[in-house]
């Protein structure tokens, strides 16, 4: 994904541990998290990351997206709504994933 030169900026889609593991999961529709102003004040530094965990539905969606590091909410509640509108290929189970949303400064 690319970076702001004078802002903070999501870096690129993450992978998840259960991709490695399951190749059958296939992102096809990433949205980048749209930090504001708050979430940008939450952040301690110039990066933060946000563990999040969600279920990918048979049908591609994302459900059950929760934040499960010790991330700011700010950042966390970027983080969740961004995951919440990625899409994967279709899977026959619902499977359990979690990936780490980074971001950082650019300065």
């Amino acid at each position: 994904m690319a970076s702001a030169a004078s802002g903070p900026a999501p870096e690129s889609p993450p992978a998840s541990e259960e991709e490695d593991d399951d190749p059958g999961i296939k992102l096809v529709k990433y949205v980048a998290p749209e930090l504001n102003a708050r979430a940008m004040a939450a952040m301690p530094g110039n990066s933060a990351k946000v563990r999040v965990r969600f279920t990918v539905m048979p049908d591609g969606s994302s459900a059950k997206v929760t934040a499960v590091s010790n991330a700011p909410r700010a950042l966390a509640q970027v983080a969740t709504r961004a995951v919440e509108q990625w899409r994967f290929e279709g899977v026959k189970e619902p499977q359990v994933v979690e990936v780490e949303v980074d971001f950082r400064v650019d300065q």
